[in-house]
């Protein structure tokens, strides 16, 4: 059988052309999509739906980690053009003993 291609979705009315995103048209929630790329339902085949926006309290400054870094952690923070704060946090992955 022949590889078949699927054409791509169609472009939601809330995405630009250029790839931007107008909020002002944008749903206030959207379905979840599982893994499979499928609409994922509760036990009553009700789609679960995701909320597109979400309102983040301004806080004060931000706090030290209270125990400090952990053995071959690193932490750095950046901020975007837009004033977003990202914190990066690298740890290398361990495996807890056997009982």
């Amino acid at each position: 059988m022949p590889w078949r291609s699927t054409p791509p979705p169609p472009i939601p009315e809330w995405v630009n052309p250029d790839g931007t995103v107008d909020e002002s048209k944008m749903p206030e929630e959207l379905p979840l999509i599982g893994a499979d790329g499928k609409v994922v339902e509760d036990v009553n085949g009700k789609s679960r739906m995701v909320k597109t926006r979400v309102k983040i309290a301004q806080s004060g400054a931000p706090q030290a980690p209270v125990a400090g870094l952990r053995a071959g952690e690193k932490r750095s923070t950046s901020t975007d053009a837009e004033g977003r704060k990202t914190e990066t946090a690298e740890v290398e992955p361990s495996v807890p003993p056997a009982h």
